[in-house]
């Protein structure tokens, strides 16, 4: 069994007859944090979304876990294995409880294990006393930590990470990245995340790559 749990080889992304994306290769170990840092423009989010599988890639392949996704198949089944988290916590108009129990639900785990499992995470989170709350009606910091519980309430192999505090004010991020840096090593989840804040990064990082105009500069 490889050590990696995502690989890419010559991965190409372009847009509008530019490169976006350049990346001769790039390995995650199972189990660490890699956090991609550069400027914006720099080509992060896109790398992001294409080893997400949520954007294509014009030339190259991706690995999970040993094996070679063919993107002309069906990719479902290696989505659901994966859970993305965006700068927007992008909650629906209901309760902090039933967006957490969203995955869930449309994976049709039974009722009384989708309540178990929204309240472990709700707790872990620290917002259980919101569940019967509007999202509406929430904090930015509030919204981030639902939006959070959301995604690894279903127990996914990788998480990525896109910017997701870059628009709350500082004691809320530390507070936050502190209490999921914490989590995320008790269930020894892999994360790929994108900033552009290199404090965040040396805080939550196992390693760092550094990104500009499209290619990985650094990585260590």
């Amino acid at each position: 069994m490889t050590d990696f749990i995502l690989e890419a080889h010559d991965l190409w992304v372009t847009l509008g007859g530019r490169v976006i994306v350049d990346i001769p290769y790039l390995g995650i170990l199972k189990g660490e944090t890699l956090v991609i840092i550069g400027p914006n423009g720099a080509g992060k989010s896109t790398l992001l979304s294409t080893l997400a599988l949520l954007q294509k890639h014009g030339s190259g392949w991706l690995v999970f876990n040993g094996e070679k996704i063919d993107s002309k198949a069906d990719l479902l089944p290696y989505r659901r294995r994966m859970a993305v988290v965006f700068q927007e916590p992008l909650l629906l108009d209901t309760t902090v409880r039933e967006n957490v129990s969203l995955g869930l639900k449309m994976r049709h785990f039974p009722h009384g294990q989708r309540e178990e499992k929204v309240r472990l995470w709700l707790e872990k989170f620290k917002i259980l006393h919101l569940a019967g709350r509007s999202a509406r009606t929430l904090s930015g910091g509030e919204a981030q930590r639902t939006s959070l519980a959301r995604a690894l309430v279903l127990e996914p192999e990788v998480l990525f990470l896109d910017e997701p505090f870059s628009s709350l004010d500082q004691p809320t991020k530390d507070k936050l990245l502190s209490d999921l840096k914490r989590i995320l090593a008790d269930k020894r989840i892999t994360v790929i995340m994108v900033t552009q804040d290199r404090e965040e990064a040396r805080f939550f990082a196992d390693r760092v790559g550094v990104m500009l105009e499209g290619k990985l500069r650094q990585i260590d």
